[in-house]
């Protein structure tokens, strides 16, 4: 009874297989023009007007793409602009730099005047004093 079950199961396991598989050996190609070669279409005859198996639309599209890695003159001028505002805006920055480094210098030069003359007036007070004691 269990040699019958087992002969029973490969026999089933067999029938799928075949069965799956042949799904795959009888599949039609479903390509352009279905396998023949030629564009789908070409079957009901000759395209008028078309100078080549792309059709004129699509064939004007390829005529205005341009080759990958290649840049149009608009896109280099462009380019070029941005370069030039970045550069610009970078001598901008480091002018503005340089005038707040020129405001922090006359500040501190201020600032030891006025400690150089607040020095000056102690020492001509002490001066005075010592003068009016003597």
């Amino acid at each position: 009874m269990l040699n019958n079950r087992m002969n029973l199961i490969w026999i089933v396991v067999i029938f799928l297989f075949y069965s799956l598989s042949a799904t795959f050996v009888f599949a039609k190609g479903g390509g352009k023009g279905h396998g023949s070669g030629s564009p789908h279409g070409w079957s009901q005859g000759k395209k008028k007007g078309w100078n080549s198996d792309i059709p004129p639309g699509i064939e004007k599209k390829d005529e205005d793409r341009k080759p990958s890695g290649l840049t149009d003159e608009k896109d280099l001028l462009k380019e070029n602009e941005k370069a030039e505002k970045r550069q610009e805006k970078e001598q901008e920055k480091v002018e503005k730099q340089q005038e707040k480094a020129q405001e922090k210098t006359e500040k501190q030069q201020e600032k030891e005047q006025k400690k150089e003359r607040e020095r000056n007036r102690h020492r001509e007070k002490k001066q005075k004093d010592k003068s009016k004691s003597d």
